[in-house]
């Protein structure tokens, strides 16, 4: 190797050895100003952890009582008594009565209709001749009998036969008169018949005849309604039967018969009738499940109360029924009911667990229900979001109070329909 040779590589190696320092130097300077910038940057402060506030609510305490739950139902006002008047003789329609149009009123035992009498008139003529006659003929058969006696008697027989004594010939003259008399008696019958009338005080649903027209026996003259009294049928579940005491047997008692109140909205206004329950249907409807108890109310059509309209047939109406005392009821507000038969319940650690109930009564801002224990407090305040087992913080808690609401309802109703016209509130 000549001495040129080796100074070129020995300044090659100087070369790269430089390099390979500064190369050193620039990295050994970046990470020096990337651990100084760290260690200057402000170490991030620790973050505290706040544990979740608990909703704050409202219980009541349970407090079962015994108390009278009412039963509310519905129906359509129908007529107790409803029939067809029809025309037991035939002729022509003379006169009708002032109010025989559909609607019209008539009172008890005023004729409705009258069919011409005359022929009539005549046959109870013709009959009492024949009564007459047959009279006659039989005072001639006693007179001829009492002889024929006398005549053998004289004879001095003791034993006479029926013939000669005029018995058979008396017996044909004593049935030709009382046939004369029946006969009679009808001609009187179907001469009262002409004039149509009702036992009782009505209304008239529908007129099917006129003044004028001939009409034969048969024939409906009209249809009508009482209007002393008017009935409302109201299903019952059997949840509901339970809780009244119900007419359901022959022998029960008549004065024990459940109070009524009839309601209903009329012109913008509300109005109340009282009435009993009378009876219940024979069976239960094998459709809906249901027993129908029936309301009866008297004198639907009262004059005196004119500050009440009158309870007309075909009005739909609510209907609270008088219920039995039952004991461990509980009075709640209405908003703390859940999915129609669930509330909410805070258990010895604050925590939420839904019960199911069975509610008796809902009359809008209360209700009554049963299944819950004395001591149990029921959540009133509506939360957001609610599960089994979620803690909450009881900001204060009530008992529960009965209210007199539905005990005194039906009572007061009744007081105020018998004492004075009802007073109507607006609706």
């Amino acid at each position: 190797m000549t001495h040129t040779d080796s100074n070129y590589q020995n300044s090659t190696r100087s070369h790269r050895t430089k390099a390979v320092l500064y190369s050193l130097a620039v990295i050994g300077g970046v990470t020096l100003v990337i651990v100084s910038m760290g260690m200057l940057k402000p170490k991030p402060e620790a973050k505290v952890v706040e544990e979740e506030a608990l909703a704050k609510v409202e219980t009541m305490l349970v407090a079962p009582q015994i108390k009278k739950v009412n039963v509310t139902s519905q129906g359509s006002v129908t007529a107790l008594h409803k029939i067809n008047l029809v025309a037991e003789v035939s002729g022509r329609v003379t006169s009708v009565a002032d109010g025989y149009a559909d609607g019209g009123f008539f009172k008890k035992d005023t004729p409705i209709v009258t069919i011409d009498k005359q022929d009539y008139e005549f046959a109870v003529r013709r009959a009492e001749a024949e009564v007459m006659k047959a009279e006659e003929v039989y005072a001639l058969e006693k007179g001829r009998a009492r002889q024929a006696k006398r005549e053998w008697r004289d004879i001095g027989n003791q034993e006479a036969n029926d013939l000669f004594l005029r018995k058979p010939q008396l017996a044909s003259a004593k049935s030709s008169l009382d046939a004369a008399k029946a006969n009679r008696d009808m001609a009187l019958l179907n001469l009262e018949r002409t004039q149509i009338f009702v036992p009782f005080n009505g209304r008239i649903s529908k007129k099917h005849v006129d003044a004028g027209q001939y009409v034969t026996a048969g024939t409906v003259i009209a249809e009508v309604y009482s209007t002393e009294a008017v009935q409302v049928r109201l299903p019952l579940t059997d949840h509901q039967v339970a809780s009244v005491d119900l007419p359901l047997t022959a022998q029960y008692d008549k004065a024990h018969y459940p109070d009524v109140i009839l309601s209903t909205v009329y012109g913008g206004k509300h109005y109340q009738w009282t009435g009993k329950i009378v009876r219940t249907e024979g069976s239960l409807d094998v459709k809906s499940r249901v027993i129908y108890a029936v309301a009866e109310v008297k004198d639907p059509y009262l004059t005196e109360n004119t500050a009440r309209p009158p309870l007309a047939v075909g009005m739909y109406v609510s209907a609270e029924i008088a219920g039995k005392e039952l004991a461990d009821v509980v009075s709640l507000p209405r908003e703390v009911l859940r999915k129609k038969n669930q509330v909410t319940l805070v258990d010895a650690d604050n925590a939420l667990q839904f019960r199911q109930v069975d509610v008796l009564q809902n009359n809008g801002s209360e209700i009554l229900v049963r299944g819950l224990d004395a001591g149990e407090r029921v959540l009133v305040t509506r939360l957001p979001f609610m599960n089994a087992g979620m803690k909450v913080d009881i900001e204060s808690s009530k008992p529960s109070q009965g209210s007199r609401e539905g005990e005194t309802q039906i009572s007061e109703a009744k007081d105020k329909t018998q004492n004075m016209p009802l007073a109507s509130k607006e609706g």
